[in-house]
């Protein structure tokens, strides 16, 4: 004879739940509801906040004087590919101070056609590529380009200049603010700061020391030796082919750094080359390397 469960009255209902199962569960879906909820608020007050800036910029066209010099302050705005309109954005501080290529782009060219403007300030950081929002060699270059449209529609009528406290300090590489800077017409640091236009680098993270210390055997297959993504984890340093890769990349891009700088300062390429290979430079150095247009404070700028 079967003998009934304890607390089931011998029918076939499921057991009752513990209370404190219950507690914890009701808990669980309620700290469950308030997470969502509070993701989701911070979600809506991240969007608000970039479509209220966005709504500020296209209304405030209305309340320009009739003379005026742009300012592109990159020490106060962020340039980005896409806006990053996330919860983490808006509590990093970031979200309003984003601003898209695009809209950069489309901005300089409304002020190149814009016949009230005068002038273009380009206000650089004085750090290194973070200077820039952490854009690629591709993003300076669309930001170059930008600048120059900007100057063949404006002419003679607006003058370009770009300051900045230093192209890089600290260590830093100033190569890729400063190959923005010069697209302007003049450039300009303040009297104690760098240049250090030292050329371009890349590093290289390999797991595969650590991966055989915690006694993990990585298996990738891949075509050929050239197709190197895999080398992180199976490699311990470059091989020959992945070497010649990065080289053949950095060259690339290298080159194209010197000869729009070149351009841009109507140097011979060959003077670029030694400025680079003798960077970092003092200001005096740099102008007489016809790197910079002189040496003033931001605040001179700003009169």
């Amino acid at each position: 004879m079967a003998t009934p469960l304890p607390g089931n009255g011998g029918s076939n209902q499921a057991p009752v739940q513990p209370a404190a199962v219950r507690t914890y569960w009701a808990a669980g879906r309620s700290f469950g509801g308030r997470g969502l909820a509070l993701l989701g608020a911070s979600a809506l007050a991240s969007s608000a906040a970039t479509a209220y800036v966005r709504y500020r910029a296209r209304t405030a066209d209305a309340g320009l004087p009739e003379e005026f010099v742009l300012e592109i302050d990159l020490a106060l705005v962020k340039l980005v590919e896409k806006a990053d309109a996330s919860p983490l954005a808006l509590l990093r501080g970031d979200a309003a101070r984003q601003v898209e290529l695009p809209a950069l782009r489309k901005a300089l060219e409304a002020a190149g056609k814009d016949g009230r403007v005068k002038g273009l300030l380009t206000s650089m950081a004085s750090g290194g590529r973070e200077s820039l929002g952490g854009l690629g060699f591709a993003g300076a270059q669309e930001v170059r380009s930008a600048i120059g449209a900007f100057r063949a529609a404006a002419g003679s009528r607006a003058h370009s200049v770009a300051f900045a406290p230093a192209f890089g300090e600290g260590g830093n590489n100033g190569s890729l603010p400063y190959y923005v800077a010069c697209a302007c017409g003049s450039v300009y640091v303040q009297p104690s700061g760098l240049v250090s236009l030292t050329g371009l680098e890349s590093q290289g993270v390999f797991l595969r020391g650590l991966l055989d210390k915690i006694k993990v055997k990585p298996i990738f297959f891949t075509r050929e030796e050239f197709k190197t993504a895999p080398n992180m984890f199976t490699e311990t340093g470059y091989t020959a082919a992945h070497r010649s890769n990065v080289e053949e990349l950095i060259g690339s891009l290298a080159s194209q750094l010197l000869s729009g700088v070149a351009a841009s300062r109507a140097l011979p390429l060959k003077d670029v080359e030694a400025a680079m290979d003798a960077a970092p430079l003092l200001p005096g150095a740099a102008l007489k390397a016809g790197l910079i247009d002189g040496m003033r404070y931001r605040t001179e700028h700003a009169a």
